[in-house]
């Protein structure tokens, strides 16, 4: 619905937040992202897509600009080990390849506890010899 918020952990450079953003019905969306370098180049790729999309619809004709980047999309650099909450997040999204352990831990007792979250998506390559249920009941 129109109160959306995703949440994406290990945002990278962004683009699944600019997805939810340009997607209707997503009222915005929250990355975060451990590597200060990828955060940054996030910040400036997410600003630069947004200007070329708000340039693009405004030639054509009754089209209105997007929100300005602070209001739609909000990164920043954190481990999900770090946060105290997944609030206001209504969905996770995360991609979890090269994702240590103990942040799927921290983010799998941040989702069971959240008052917001209603949904989670992740995604990962391949599972050998695991049963995913059981993989993902063990963290949490």
């Amino acid at each position: 619905d129109a109160s959306s918020t995703l949440l994406d952990v290990g945002a990278g450079l962004g683009r699944p937040l600019l997805h939810a953003v340009l997607s209707p019905g997503v009222a915005s969306a929250w990355g975060i992202e451990v590597d200060p370098v990828k955060c940054h180049k996030a910040q400036v790729f997410v600003e630069k897509t947004l200007e070329l999309v708000n340039s693009k619809r405004l030639r054509r004709e009754g089209a209105t600009p997007l929100l300005p980047l602070t209001s739609t999309i909000r990164l920043d650099r954190s481990s999900i080990e770090e946060l105290e909450s997944l609030n206001p997040a209504t969905h996770v999204y995360t991609f979890w390849e090269g994702i240590p352990v103990q942040a799927k831990e921290a983010l799998g007792a941040l989702f069971s506890t959240s008052e917001t979250c209603r949904a989670i998506a992740i995604v990962q390559r391949a599972m050998r010899n695991k049963d995913p249920v059981n993989y993902l009941a063990d963290l949490g």
